[in-house]
């Protein structure tokens, strides 16, 4: 089962999920479970948005939330310091 697959059982079977869980623990709700879903939601990668391109530099952002997302040529972070999402350097590191 990989990321997408566990994302659409969760969002289908939600409230199945939750009245199977023990009586002291339903007081949660189906809290849990969709802070579970979120979770999976930013492990799915996106690729960091262009903004622009200088002499031997580029600045990106998080296509989820807009922040502006620190790189060079060395070091690129793995994943968005605001909101957490996941990012796929693939495409870019061809650029650089």
């Amino acid at each position: 089962m990989n990321i997408d697959e566990s994302i659409k059982i969760l969002k289908r079977d939600i409230h199945k999920c939750v009245q199977k869980v023990a009586i002291s623990v339903r007081k949660y709700d189906d809290t849990a479970v969709r802070m579970a879903l979120v979770a999976l939601e930013k492990q799915i990668t996106v690729k960091p948005i262009i903004l622009d391109i200088l002499i031997g530099d580029i600045d990106y952002a998080c296509p989820l939330c807009g922040k502006r997302v620190m790189s060079d040529a060395e070091t690129k972070s793995n994943y968005c310091n605001e909101c957490g999402c996941k990012f796929d350097w693939s495409e870019i590191d061809e650029i650089d």
